[in-house]
């Protein structure tokens, strides 16, 4: 925002004063967590985010006010999900979703695409096959529209075409519209739940690198829900929202019933949670775990977070319950993290199987994909080749390699 210019100095007078109207909802928040297990939480700034004026960072405070001249740059994330403002709100009728998706059709950029959106959201809300339908819609529309539009004398950035394996290795302008589109949908979706845990859409419908661009854009805590805690976690444990979460992940490990936590590690090695993280959790290290749910839990839940928000958790949400689903998220995000680097299971083989031999044993595999840049965990490695193995004999030929591929 040039605040120089009454227009744009407005809107940021208008993202202050909803910062401050988030302020009870944060107070009433903190006062909550203070009672949980896990140990003091550090404060941590969930809303006004990535904040600079002329460069220089501007810290949010109460009475803070701004000044009638500088560039202010900041992501506003309001935490009042619509619910909560208006309990009777719908989500945009059928007929002018459709009419909204025909009108951008005729857009000359994604940057356009993206810009009628946001401009869609100041007045509608969604529901999260909408947004699920924008981010295929960028991915459709980025094979021949550019990122940006055209000036006089100055060509647009050109269309990208994405390679035939698809998603997965979209451009980084193409994905950077795509997380813009969650920054907008985040507080302006009805059944806001289905953006988190191990089904949502942080983890089905973006890439490990679009969840990085999006944590750097709302910040890790806001990704994380506790009611949908069900998901796979690396915590480094010196970062204070990644603390905060597994400070989290403890107290509701001690609040419900069950197995919980499975698959744990600090820094690598087996770590069963010590009770003594119920009073404070390690400052240091980096933690892993799948969190698990009986589905008697889940079902108290699902039930509570819709009589709070109406339509908080849709019908037709993937909740996992126990901890089946683990192995299966285990493998997937193998793959994922392979996938990152290289754009088909063909191209990844070649590039372990450096004698060309047409196998690959376990020391192979790992010392390879690590000399690649393909970091996996030793938990990762050992269900990797456990699960590439198929007939046990040791090594892994090429057809193996591509069964896992194609499967995960």
């Amino acid at each position: 925002q040039d605040l120089s210019t009454k227009e744009e100095r407005d809107v940021g007078i208008k993202i202050l004063d909803a910062r401050n109207g988030n302020e009870e909802y944060l107070e009433a928040f903190h006062a909550k967590v203070a009672t949980h297990h896990g140990g003091p939480r550090d404060h941590v700034e969930l809303c006004w985010l990535n904040a600079a004026l002329n460069g220089v960072h501007v810290k949010y405070e109460r009475h803070l006010s701004l000044p009638r001249s500088g560039i202010l740059e900041l992501d506003f994330i309001s935490l009042l999900k619509p619910q909560a403002i208006n309990p009777n709100i719908e989500a945009v009728t059928e007929n002018a979703w459709t009419k909204f998706l025909d009108d951008v059709c005729d857009a000359e950029s994604l940057f356009a695409v993206v810009g009628e959106f946001r401009e869609l959201s100041n007045t509608a809300v969604f529901r999260l096959k909408h947004v699920k339908e924008m981010l295929a819609l960028l991915d459709e529309k980025a094979v021949f529209l550019p990122s940006r539009p055209n000036t006089p004398g100055q060509p647009g950035t050109p269309a990208q075409h994405p390679p035939d394996d698809g998603a997965l290795h979209r451009t980084v302008s193409v994905s950077k519209y795509r997380v813009e589109v969650c920054v907008v949908a985040f507080a302006r979706t009805l059944d806001y739940l289905g953006f988190f845990g191990i089904f949502g859409l942080f983890k089905s419908d973006l890439t490990r690198a679009e969840r990085h661009m999006l944590q750097e854009r709302i910040g890790y805590l806001n990704m994380f829900h506790a009611d949908m805690a069900i998901d796979y976690y690396e915590l480094e444990l010196s970062n204070k929202q990644e603390r905060w979460i597994m400070q989290e992940i403890c107290h509701l490990a001690i609040a419900e019933p069950g197995v919980n936590c499975v698959n744990e590690t600090y820094n690598d090695m087996d770590f069963p949670i010590p009770s003594t993280w119920s009073k404070e959790v390690s400052r240091k290290g980096l933690f892993t775990c799948y969190y698990c749910r009986e589905q008697d839990t889940i079902n108290r839940i699902c039930q509570r977070a819709n009589d709070r928000h109406a339509g908080a958790v849709s019908t037709d949400v993937q909740i996992p319950a126990f901890n089946d689903w683990v192995h299966k998220a285990k493998c997937h995000q193998i793959k994922q993290k392979m996938a990152d680097r290289f754009s088909s299971a063909k191209s990844c083989f070649r590039a372990i199987d450096k004698d060309g031999g047409g196998t690959i044993d376990r020391k192979e595999m790992a010392g390879g994909l690590f000399k690649l840049g393909v970091w996996l965990r030793p938990t990762e490695l050992k269900t990797l080749f456990e699960a590439v193995d198929e007939d046990g004999g040791g090594d892994v030929d090429f057809g193996e390699f591509e069964s896992f591929w194609l499967k995960w």
